[in-house]
């Protein structure tokens, strides 16, 4: 009997990426790589992005990663906080999801700082936070060239997890040949309050060489081998986690389709929901609240026997402000075929705002605000449709020749949502840049979503 353990990227993520990478002027890898981060189903893909499927080798589970590896760099503020490090927070706050860095700000992880050094590289575990479902690592690497680290071998307390599965995010620092990034595993077998971690990276992926934008040539990539060895404890997180078991678990039943829920967790990081799906279930999900608006997707992993018909699911959203008296599961899908997309631009001017910007089927971008200083702008906007995380993501600023600005914050939710708006913030550098600058975002498809199989879970 084999079991497959996976990190998703389904047909719907692949669509959107095809057609970001077809418009007609290149989507900034930051922005790509983040709503990739963000979205678990919808995602863009970046410069120099790989993803792989989680696999097993000899005795020591060996992960393989989804890699968001971004080729932009990061924001000076995030780029002065990094060369700052050792510091709490400094990884998590500069590349991590809502939730990471939210913890991070609360000074809820646990600072490591622990490097290892071989063949002239240094790796550098930064910090560590576990909730009792994901298991994050912020880690810095310094070297010569382009160095990003091969598959990790992970132990907890001496043992193998076979249960799990795992994604990478990486991005580049202001600093030559200084990358950071974050391993989430999400570990789906019980783990103790504490724990020791030993982590055992075998070789490094040179990707000095490898082809530019607007190179054709294929080059190979070099390899380093070594080995770059951590060990260290865990706690797991016990303030403000809140778990909803359902014994006997509560089944959901239509037609030859079937989804039972065994659990959800509510915890400061992210809301997790572990459930099984059988039949046409199988499928992607979007979670909302009492209130009727959505909750940010992070990440979605899946697991399944070749003899069984179950599929195992576990979701991860963003964290709840408040436990809800209950939350809807939503199937979806995006209707659309793999034709080009639009780019949308529309010159930023003060005087004129509102500015609406048409996202095409998925629904509209209202530019609210724009306040200068010196050296930035920030952006607060509204958007309206059925997919708002990944229609806030897909916001750009172009100068007067058309050159992409820097991204100073990332979309950040503004304020809470309400009748069907959401409000975002975003900011951007607007040094060596000439006037007049011109907001773009995309024509993005739209999602639909199957009302006869919406799913309410009571909470409370």
């Amino acid at each position: 009997m084999q079991r497959m353990n996976e990190r998703l990227l389904d047909d719907d993520q692949l669509k959107l990426m095809l057609k970001l990478e077809q418009a007609d002027q290149p989507i900034p890898p930051l922005v790509a790589s983040r709503i990739d981060e963000t979205l678990q189903m919808l995602a863009s893909a970046g410069k120099r992005k790989r993803r792989r499927r989680l696999g097993f080798a000899g005795a020591a589970a060996v992960l393989i990663f989804v890699v968001l590896a971004a080729g932009s760099l990061l924001s000076a503020g995030m780029a002065e906080a990094l060369s700052r490090a050792p510091f709490i927070g400094s990884v998590f706050e500069a590349i991590g999801d809502t939730g990471i860095r939210s913890t991070a700000q609360r000074g809820m992880v646990a600072a490591l700082n622990e490097p290892s050094s071989d063949q002239q590289i240094t790796m550098t575990v930064t910090e560590v936070f576990y909730d009792g479902f994901r298991l994050s690592i912020g880690y810095v690497i310094e070297g010569a060239n382009e160095y990003r680290p091969e598959n990790g071998e992970l132990l907890i307390n001496g043992k193998t997890v076979d249960d799990l599965s795992g994604s990478e995010t990486i991005m580049e620092t202001d600093t030559p040949n200084r990358y950071v990034g974050i391993i989430n595993y999400d570990v789906r077998e019980q783990l103790p309050d504490k724990f020791r971690v030993a982590l055992t990276f075998r070789g490094m992926e040179d990707w000095t060489n490898l082809p530019k934008e607007d190179e054709v040539e294929y080059k190979t990539m070099n390899k380093v081998t070594g080995e770059w060895k951590f060990s260290f404890p865990v706690r797991k997180l016990q303030e403000g986690i809140t778990v909803k078991r359902f014994d006997p678990p509560a089944q959901f039943q239509q037609g030859y389709s079937k989804i039972v829920i065994h659990e959800i967790m509510f915890t400061p990081a992210a809301t997790h929901i572990r459930m099984d799906a059988y039949g046409s279930a199988v499928s992607n999900f979007k979670l909302f609240d009492d209130r009727g608006m959505e909750v940010e997707p992070l990440g979605m992993s899946r697991s399944s026997q070749s003899d069984n018909e179950k599929v195992e699911h576990w979701l991860s959203f963003a964290p709840l402000k408040t436990i809800p008296a209950y939350v809807e599961l939503k199937r979806y899908s995006v209707a659309d075929s793999l034709h080009r997309e639009n780019a949308v631009r529309v010159g930023l001017e003060s005087g004129s705002l509102p500015i609406i910007l048409s996202q095409g089927a998925a629904g509209s971008m209202t530019i609210t605000d724009a306040e200068f200083t010196e050296q930035n702008v920030t952006l607060r906007y509204e958007i309206k449709g059925n997919n708002p995380y990944a229609q806030a993501w897909v916001l750009m600023l172009t100068d007067a020749e058309g050159r992409h600005l820097r991204v100073r914050e990332e979309a950040a939710v503004d304020r809470d949502a309400e009748e069907g708006v959401y409000a975002f913030r975003k900011s951007f550098f607007t040094e060596m840049h000439e006037l007049p600058l011109q907001l773009v975002t995309m024509e993005l498809p739209a999602v639909v979503i199957s009302e006869k199989s919406i799913i309410r879970i009571p909470i409370q």
